[in-house]
């Protein structure tokens, strides 16, 4: 049988109370572009301004968990990480929302220049430009980059991941991670780079990328494959926890866990495109939770 990766990240889904109350924060405020909205489903679909890479999904939530986790000297780390070339003219119109001050030289920061953001809800979201990069658009949310991982073990963690089909950008210490997955752009001042990719990063303490809606699961992160049947055999054939088949219309999804108890939602891949775009994925539906029963569960989890 033909083995089946996770191609790319389809979507991250941010849980809050209120989409309605949440909707000016990301469309006026981030410059995020409203899509498909589901009133049924109490969610809506926001776009970044470029192509390529993840969209966004507010999802109301029965609880908002913490979507960031403490570093060193006292700071803390959110999970989304959010692109924005104009970096001082995406900080400007946030006059009168909480953020923290633009940095550079915190412990844990990378290369670049940072700043976070928390919505209505107090989710803290981090905006990120690489050091020497031009502006391609002024004051707006380009992208979302990547999510940093917190996790007990960043070996076993990074095995995982390469597992279900992200590929690793450099070997694994014991601190920290980098993988990524997606199609290849030129964009932000590199050429040949992954439109997404994920970190790793070991904490002792941390949230987990999941929440409850309607006493069902929703997992923050989904992914997109082309052939989901395929793909779910060969996570099942490698020992991975995954739930049992959930089908909507003529889509089939599932869940699966990794090793810290981190929810994923997997689709197949579509061909539909929005307002002309590339396909940025369908979002997985929710699970109920008594229906998570996983054919395989690793003893660490």
């Amino acid at each position: 049988m033909k083995r089946e990766t996770a191609i790319r990240v389809a979507g991250i889904r941010i849980p809050v109370r209120s989409v309605e109350r949440s909707e000016p924060f990301y469309c006026g405020r981030l410059g995020l572009r409203k899509g498909r909205s589901d009133a049924g489903r109490h969610a809506l679909t926001l776009f970044p301004a470029l192509p390529h890479g993840p969209l966004l999904e507010l999802v109301e939530a029965d609880e908002v968990p913490p979507m960031h986790f403490p570093v060193r000297g006292g700071y803390f780390q959110p999970i989304i990480r959010l692109h924005a070339s104009d970096l001082e003219g995406m900080f400007g119109r946030l006059d009168g929302i909480k953020t923290t001050a633009v940095h550079q030289d915190l412990p844990d920061d990378g290369c670049g220049r940072f700043f976070e953001v928390a919505d209505p809800d107090g989710t803290w979201l981090q905006y990120h430009v690489n050091l020497g990069e031009q502006v391609i658009m002024a004051g707006t949310t380009e992208a979302v980059v990547n999510i940093e991982i917190p996790v007990a073990d960043v070996r076993r963690s990074a095995a995982f991941y390469r597992t279900i089909g992200f590929s690793l950008d450099r070997d694994p210490n014991d601190e920290v991670a980098f993988l990524s997955a997606g199609v290849i752009v030129d964009r932000f001042g590199y050429r040949g780079i992954p439109e997404f990719g994920i970190i790793l990063t070991r904490r002792d303490e941390f949230p987990l990328m999941r929440f409850i809606r309607q006493k069902k699961w929703e997992p923050v992160v989904t992914l997109q494959t082309e052939d989901a049947e395929a793909y779910r055999a060969s996570l099942v054939d490698s020992g991975i926890a995954v739930s049992e088949w959930h089908s909507q219309e003529t889509s089939c999804c599932f869940l699966l866990s990794d090793p810290d108890g981190h929810f994923l939602g997997v689709r197949s891949y579509s061909s539909q495109t929005v307002d002309g775009e590339q396909p940025r994925g369908r979002l997985a539906p929710s699970f109920p939770l008594e229906k998570i029963n996983m054919t395989r569960v690793e003893e660490e989890i």
